[in-house]
């Protein structure tokens, strides 16, 4: 039994259930190729952390801060709005794809994982903290 606790939140579950077990479950039955998905988090440290174990399958950190990142997850930021800025250029990298262009999945096992998280993680602080930036226009 695991037990925590968040504000207006008490969460009990069975200790060795987490959030990598659906996804466990999908792959083992052929209904979810993870080299294929991606997961986000704003708690990679903590309830987060096993989707970020998969090594097939990318993790972004959104949490507010890098502070709250371990070394070596990649940190966009921008909780939700970190979110929608990285699914939006993934879909246009998934369109160059569709047209000839090289496969998204190849590439963000690569450098392009860092070049994505840089390029996404300005627009996504100044559209969650509504300052906007060169990179948000």
């Amino acid at each position: 039994m695991s037990i925590s606790a968040a504000p207006n939140t008490v969460c009990i579950k069975n200790a060795s259930v987490d959030k990598a077990l659906p996804l466990q479950y999908l792959s083992r039955q052929k209904e979810l190729d993870l080299s294929r998905s991606v997961a986000f988090g704003d708690n990679p440290a903590g309830n987060d952390a096993p989707l970020a174990s998969f090594a097939e399958m990318p993790f972004f950190s959104v949490a507010r801060s890098i502070d709250e990142t371990p070394p070596g997850v990649p940190h966009v930021g921008g909780l939700e709005f970190g979110t929608a800025v990285v699914l939006d250029r993934l879909c246009d990298m998934l369109e160059a794809e569709a047209r000839g262009g090289p496969e998204v999945s190849k590439m963000l096992m690569g450098d392009k994982m860092t070049e994505l998280v840089l390029e996404c993680r300005p627009c996504a602080e100044a559209t969650y903290t509504g300052r906007p930036t060169n990179a948000h226009l």
